[in-house]
């Protein structure tokens, strides 16, 4: 696993000039929408500080033991998976993914964990408990607790995002190779299609999960 603890080399580039209207486009959708540029923690107060997680930022959220870190962690993957439809990665060097499950069921269902480890609830509550976890059990709440080591942490993560990639079909007539070229500046050409122009795209449009 040496190759994975060594830096990661960005091979795309942009000069300031053309970050320029993208940084404030961004900037003022969310002014409009009186949301943050970033994902949303949950937690108002985090917020303030962050202004929502962003691509490429580290966060670090330091206190004693037993003071709720963990638990304000599941909290900032379940906001970004159930109200902005993210993929979340959870690896937990401590607490067994078992536990950071219970916390899971805790915080949806508004039981303690002590309580959800009991189980002693009614068959309606147990109904309930699975309707409010639904939104995270479709794969797009991974847990990992196998390893404390960062070069195979690292490997796991990117093992897990290419097994999940999103492929991207481009259709029509127009020029490819400016977009080519970006495919392959940020390593995603295996993931990216050019079909050309097709008399009946409907097919296309039915399968596709984003338009």
């Amino acid at each position: 696993f040496s190759k994975f603890a060594e830096p990661i080399t960005r091979t795309n580039s942009s000069s300031f000039n053309e970050l320029l209207p993208e940084i404030i486009n961004d900037l003022s959708s969310a002014k409009r929408t009186n949301k943050f540029i970033g994902v949303p923690s949950g937690l108002e107060k985090v917020d303030r500080f962050t202004n929502g997680f962003q691509k490429g930022s580290l966060i670090i959220l330091a206190g004693r033991p037993s003071m709720g870190k963990t638990t304000a962690a599941v909290t900032f993957g379940i906001n970004a998976v159930k109200n902005f439809n993210k993929s979340v990665l959870f690896f937990s060097i401590e607490s067994s993914k078992e536990e950071i499950a219970f916390k899971i069921v805790s915080n949806l269902s508004g039981h303690s964990v002590d309580e959800v480890k009991k189980w002693n609830f009614s068959e309606s509550q147990i109904r309930s408990i699975y309707e409010k976890t639904s939104p995270l059990c479709h794969n797009n709440f991974i847990i990992d607790d196998s390893s404390n080591d960062m070069s195979v942490i690292r490997s796991k993560a990117i093992n897990i995002q290419s097994s999940k990639k999103i492929h991207l079909i481009i259709l029509g007539r127009g020029d490819k190779i400016p977009l080519e070229k970006i495919a392959n500046d940020n390593n995603v050409m295996e993931c990216v299609h050019f079909f050309g122009f097709k008399n009946n795209p409907y097919k296309y449009i039915k399968n596709a999960k984003f338009l």
